[in-house]
């Protein structure tokens, strides 16, 4: 009897052994699994280096993907590809164009698949629209407040728009998941979807129009109707005059309804004459610090 106890002992220890280390295998897969996702409410840590969002594309220190989910809205997810907590400073406005990845063996090229070092990818615009817009407020983003400032549109001389852009702090081999509003700057091309590959560039990098600039920017605010906003750059960018954007239509479950509204197109007008004024001002006095006068709701 003593004997069957001493092996049933024996084998109760060995049972809770290999538990216990099961267990503990888990664990660091659960961690990394947590890990990977994309943090949704950054912390601002006043420690982190900051690092210009373009500028740390260029040096490797950051990894971007643009999540398109249509032509007005998405995320952009932005991983710290260094070991070190790095501040990344948000431009007030961009453009994200669609772009086709072509394998090209023995190239040297940084392969932007999703916009990051390395690789050998050459890449050709795509038939998706191009978007043009701003990063919007997110919670944890400094005390709580938009990570957007009230800057200039044409930006700081280094062609990033805004003069006020805001911080997210990214902790090492990390991503922030960072929301955008937007509008399409082609018209007639297909909407984009979040699984194309959309690179972002400087606003100036894909216009030299200052008045285009300007109503990217204003796009990029959030604080514009958004149907007054997308044909205000229709107007700018595809040459549609107010006549041809009133006569637009689109198919809904009622049958043809007009594009934009008679409110929305009266609203459209003021922004563009607003736009045309402060790049006109702009022209005149480069460092002048111009804020937005018209603001509507979406």
């Amino acid at each position: 009897m003593s004997h069957r106890l001493h092996i049933g002992f024996l084998l109760a220890i060995v049972t809770s052994v290999v538990f216990l280390q099961s267990v503990r295998s888990t664990e660091p897969v659960r961690r990394r699994g947590t890990a990977s996702r994309p943090i949704t409410q950054p912390k601002f840590d006043p420690d982190a280096r900051k690092v210009e969002l373009f500028t740390g594309m260029a040096q490797g220190a950051f990894a971007t993907k643009v999540i398109a989910r249509g032509p007005q809205h998405g995320s952009v997810l932005i991983t710290n590809t260094t070991t070190d907590p790095l501040t990344v400073q948000l431009p007030q406005a961009f453009v994200a164009v669609h772009v086709l990845k072509q394998f090209q063996p023995g190239g040297n090229g940084q392969g932007i698949g999703n916009n990051g070092p390395g690789g050998q990818q050459q890449q050709q615009q795509g038939g998706q629209q191009s978007v043009g817009g701003g990063f919007q407020q997110q919670n944890g983003a400094g005390a709580g407040q938009n990570f957007l400032g009230n800057g200039n549109a044409n930006g700081n001389g280094n062609g990033n728009p805004g003069g006020g852009p805001g911080f997210c702090s990214i902790p090492p081999e990390a991503t922030v998941a960072v929301p955008y509003v937007s509008a399409c700057l082609n018209h007639g091309k297909p909407d984009p979807t979040p699984r194309a590959n959309y690179k972002l560039m400087k606003v100036d990098q894909y216009t030299q129009d200052p008045v285009l600039q300007e109503l990217i920017a204003r796009v990029g605010t959030g604080t514009l109707n958004r149907q007054a906003a997308q044909a205000a750059v229709w107007n700018r960018t595809d040459d549609m005059s107010w006549k041809e954007l009133t006569a637009t239509f689109t198919y809904q479950v009622v049958g043809k309804v007009p594009y934009f509204k008679a409110g929305e197109l009266k609203m459209a007008k003021e922004v563009s004459s607003r736009a045309i004024a402060l790049a006109a001002e702009r022209t005149r006095n480069p460092s002048a610090e111009t804020t937005v006068v018209v603001t509507e709701s979406r």
